[in-house]
Formats: structure tokens, C-alpha cells, sequence
């Protein structure tokens, strides 16, 4: 690492710049605080917490602006946490950074995964929609049976 102040090398141990006094010990934890957060991240996909991996792999990304890296693991955990809008846009980020045909191809497969799981919850709500309304219908028709029989 390098002082903030005059640009001199500065050990690992150390939390005073050797050649100007500065303290460095809080510009140290912003340096590495994208590190910190990224290793986070993947410890947590080792555990299979995708939400959590996204959290701190979100919090690296925007500390840590164009580090594919960080991308690539996000949008790992992403598409795990079966978040697949979020793993689209994180991907659309990795192909504005670098050309890559290996990205470009993991975006459209899952760009159809999207719209087949949109089709499947939108062919799911129309049958429950059917049920309840048909569940209605039953009991609109209750209804009417009782009035006639004790009605006015």
C-alpha cells in the first residue's frame, strides 16, 4: 500500500507512513474494505447463503466500480438466490466492461430462463384466479339459494 499523503511504501503492519508520520490505519480500511467485502461474499457462497453473498458482493461492486471479479461472483450468487432479474443486470454490467462471449451467451440463457419463469407464474395465477373465481361462483350461487328459500 501506498500513503494517501506522499506516495510512500507502506508495510502491511504498519499504521504510521514511515516517511510522513501520517496515520493511515482508517484510509487502510477503506483500501481494503472492497477485499474485505468481496471475501466475505464468497465465504458466504461456500455456505450457500446466495442473499447474503449478494449483499456484500453489492456493498465490493460499489466500492470497487468495474472489478469483473466482483461481478462474476455477484452474479454467481445472484442466479443461486434464483434472482434472476438482479443476475441480468450484474451480467449486463460485465458485457458493458469487457467484450466477452462467454457472458454475452450466459445473459440470453438466462433471458429465456426469465421469460419461461414468467410464462410458468403467469399460467399459475390464471389457474388460481380460475379456482377463486369459480370457488365465487359457487357461493354466489349458495347465496342466491338461500334468499329464494328464506328470502323477502
Amino acid at each position: 500500500m501506498h500513503c494517501p499523503i506522499c506516495a510512500s511504501v507502506i508495510a502491511l503492519d504498519e499504521t504510521v507512513c514511515p516517511s510522513c508520520k501520517t496515520s493511515v490505519a482508517e484510509y487502510r480500511q477503506v483500501y481494503y474494505a472492497p477485499d474485505i467485502l468481496f471475501n466475505q461474499g464468497i465465504d458466504y457462497i461456500r455456505q450457500e447463503r446466495y442473499v447474503d453473498a449478494c449483499d456484500r458482493l453489492c456493498a465490493a461492486a460499489s466500492l470497487k466500480k468495474d472489478d469483473l471479479q466482483i461481478l462474476q461472483a455477484w452474479a454467481y450468487a445472484a442466479e443461486k438466490a434464483e434472482n434472476i432479474p438482479l443476475a441480468l443486470n450484474v451480467l449486463a454490467e460485465m458485457m458493458a466492461i469487457a467484450d466477452d462471449p462467454e457472458t454475452e451467451k450466459h445473459y440470453e440463457a438466462l433471458s429465456v430462463k426469465l421469460e419461461k419463469d414468467d410464462d410458468t407464474t403467469r399460467k399459475l395465477l390464471t389457474e388460481i384466479l380460475d379456482v377463486q373465481s369459480a370457488a365465487m361462483e359457487q357461493m354466489a350461487a349458495g347465496m342466491r339459494g338461500i334468499v329464494s328459500k328464506y328470502g323477502q
